[in-house]
């Protein structure tokens, strides 16, 4: 593979996905010089990415990464539209200039899951945050600071993390992709390493036991009430919450969603500031528009659906649109551990397409 594609495509594989799955594929053609961006829909089949919605947010993250290191090595990119199942297709042509290095915050950036020490953002620094993330397209961003906004959030965010948790199909979907066997500080190529999600021996233990217990035992042990705790403790501590919000239910839309919600992390990166996404409310709200019924049936739909109000009641400025992802940010020291990335191949299809026949050709 020609080395600058290669580097290319690495740093598209840098963005972020759900549970470090990399639902991405790559399609590549080096004669045309284009790379198709697809869904891997094996990578994630959990009840999370109902619709492939999740990997599909994660796809445009990997192609805002994609066209900053195109652009970084000297080359033009153009997205241009593309025949499903691709979603995108990048025209990468030389421009001939001087490569400069690619962005060292497409490789470094990280999630951190320590608790954050609660300082606030300044204002300049909020100001250089919504410049450098703006929406695309009708995609929207809200930075959400204060102590008079974020309690509330903090609860509501607790409660649909115990909804999500709470529920055996979920619990079990997320508890597979966490790599319990790894050593401290040893990343995993996919899934979840230990250290990246801040794991004591004690938690360790508990997320076994949780694999192995049945559902009524955890919930009469309050397992739900952990997992409430926890996700309200993140979010009090923060600085504030990033919501970003979608003007439809297009799936091209989600694509725009995740490259935005991609530049505004990366901006946080270069200010020093820490993020993580904390997406059950969203997931949540993703299960009712685009799950199994039967799944739907036993979150229980009035409550999924009564989470959803609280949030456009505590975020007026939703609108009419879709609240479709929400990350909390603030100062922390750097995480423990972070998990890997699959090798590049291990995402390429090689794909050269077949040439038109001359028109009038053939009989």
């Amino acid at each position: 593979m020609n080395p600058p594609i290669e580097a290319i495509l690495g740093a598209a594989g840098a963005a972020p996905s759900g549970d470090n799955t990399q639902p991405w594929r790559f399609l590549v053609d080096e004669r045309e010089g284009t790379i198709g961006l697809r869904v891997d829909e094996e990578r994630d089949p959990s009840p999370m990415n109902a619709g492939q919605r999740m990997a599909r947010i994660a796809v445009g993250a990997a192609l805002e990464n994609l066209l900053r290191a195109a652009e970084a090595l000297g080359w033009g990119a153009q997205v241009e539209d593309a025949p499903p199942p691709t979603l995108a297709l990048v025209r990468l042509r030389d421009r001939g200039g001087e490569a400069g290095p690619i962005e060292r915050a497409l490789a470094d950036r990280v999630t951190n899951r320590r608790p954050y020490d609660g300082r606030p953002v300044s204002e300049e620094d909020l100001a250089l945050l919504e410049r450098r993330a703006r929406g695309l397209d009708g995609v929207r961003t809200h930075w959400i600071v204060g102590q008079d906004r974020l309690p509330a959030w903090a609860d509501l965010i607790g409660r649909a993390d115990a909804t999500m948790f709470g529920h055996p199909d979920m619990r079990l979907a997320f508890l597979r992709k966490v790599h319990l066997d790894a050593g401290d500080g040893e990343g995993a190529p996919e899934g979840l390493a230990p250290s990246s999600l801040e794991l004591t021996h004690g938690d360790r233990l508990a997320l076994r036991v949780m694999r192995r217990s049945p559902d009524w035992l955890l919930r009469l042990g309050g397992a739900g009430r952990v997992f409430r705790a926890k996700a309200r403790q993140l979010v009090l501590g923060a600085s504030g919450l990033l919501l970003v919000v979608a003007p439809d239910d297009d799936e091209a839309t989600d694509l725009l969603v995740g490259r935005t919600m991609q530049r505004a992390w990366l901006a946080l990166d270069e200010l020093g500031i820490s993020a993580q996404p904390m997406m059950s409310l969203l997931v949540l709200d993703n299960v009712l528009r685009l799950g199994e019924a039967k799944l739907i049936e036993s979150l229980g739909r009035g409550h999924v659906s009564g989470l959803l109000e609280e949030a456009q009641a505590l975020a007026p400025e939703i609108g009419e649109g879709r609240p479709a992802f929400l990350m909390r940010f603030g100062y922390a020291p750097a995480p423990s551990g972070r998990s890997g990335r699959l090798p590049v191949p291990a995402s390429v299809v090689a794909h050269a397409p077949p040439v038109p026949e001359h028109p009038g050709r053939g009989s």
